[in-house]
């Protein structure tokens, strides 16, 4: 799923239910033994009910929305929650 910047912060609106404002992009490369599980980019949102992390599942082209709040403070940590929580 390809989408431009506005369309995509329109979608995480959306998901959220709330308004929100892009702040940065983080690439993200995931390795596990030695294999890379994952490599991409997330996007930093922020709303006034707080932050959270969002990008597009390559497998599934679904738009993924992980809240920035403990233990999840890093994109890096929102894409093992995301790993995690899908095995």
């Amino acid at each position: 799923m390809s989408v431009d910047k506005a369309q995509f912060t329109a979608l995480v609106a959306s998901k959220t239910g709330h308004p929100v404002k892009h702040i940065e992009d983080v690439r993200v490369i995931e390795e596990f033994r030695g294999q890379t599980v994952w490599d991409g980019i997330v996007s930093l949102f922020e709303s006034n009910s707080g932050r959270c992390f969002a990008w597009i599942d390559p497998d599934s082209s679904e738009l993924v929305v992980v809240d920035k709040r403990p233990p999840v403070e890093k994109p890096v940590d929102a894409v093992r929650a995301y790993i995690v929580g899908k095995t």
